[in-house]
């Protein structure tokens, strides 16, 4: 089975969703310092308060409240394949008129069909990785295109170091910003 499968049969029941939604941080190691970093990256890049960002693979809109919370005048696009985590995620933030949500499967080449650009910034987490190489290119390729000039992409996801002594070195094995 690979990633992408696996990935797909994890949310497929709304059970499935919030079970991950209530347990995310105690799964992912550092899950907090891991997002946190995201917002840094994206502080350091942007200088302004009415940020438009698109978060790939939003799940249930954890990074989406986190930077809503620092830029309270930003929107944010959440783009997840899950409509489990979508529904869930929606609920998360009811009406609120600076979140969009959209199912669309990121390996699929016409993912971003009627996406309004250009953003500030591009942000996932623990998602890319699990899309096809060829998928992944394009994908770089749209956010690249589609960010403001200076914007920033900030892909937040397990990466594996060329050896395991070096995997370990780097940061305990733990996840990287790329």
């Amino acid at each position: 089975m690979n990633s992408s499968t696996r990935y797909t049969q994890s949310y497929e029941s709304r059970e499935r969703a919030q079970h991950w939604d209530s347990r995310a941080d105690l799964v992912i190691p550092r899950r907090q310092e891991f997002l946190e970093m995201i917002l840094s990256v994206v502080a350091v890049a942007i200088d302004c308060d009415d940020l438009r960002v698109i978060d790939l693979g939003a799940g249930t809109g954890v990074l989406a409240d986190k930077i809503l919370q620092r830029w309270p005048r930003a929107s944010v696009v959440c783009v997840d394949k899950s409509a489990e985590m979508i529904e869930i995620g929606s609920a998360r933030f009811e009406d609120d008129s600076r979140v969009l949500w959209l199912q669309r499967d990121l390996a699929a080449p016409d993912w971003p069909a009627g996406l309004a650009s250009p953003f500030d910034a591009v942000v996932s987490s623990l998602t890319i990785h699990l899309i096809p190489d060829d998928a992944k290119r394009r994908l770089y390729r749209w956010a690249f295109e589609h960010l403001v000039p200076g914007g920033v992409l900030v892909n937040a996801d397990r990466l594996r170091a060329t050896t395991p002594a070096l995997d370990e070195e780097a940061v305990g094995g733990t996840d990287f910003l790329s």
